[in-house]
């Protein structure tokens, strides 16, 4: 992911972000913050080779996936 990161002159969540798009899925990131907004749309403009794809999902394979997907308070928010 640094690699990446560097490579593209993004963010780890613009990397991200395009990561999940690349899936063919949409993510839609919250934020509080105006800056974040801007900096989080700016990943639909970042294109990733098929490298960076394979370089990611290996990543992903490696380290795996763990834990929740948001805190029992923030799930009790949104089922609420």
């Amino acid at each position: 992911m640094r690699r990446i990161v560097a490579a593209k002159e993004a963010t780890p969540a613009q990397v991200a972000l395009a990561w999940v798009q690349a899936q063919g899925a949409v993510a839609i990131p919250g934020t509080r913050h105006r800056s974040r907004l801007d900096e989080n749309a700016a990943a639909v403009d970042l294109v990733l080779t098929a490298d960076h794809l394979t370089a990611l999902r290996r990543a992903v394979i490696e380290t795996g996936v763990a834990g929740e997907r948001d805190t029992e308070a923030g799930l009790a928010r949104m089922h609420a």
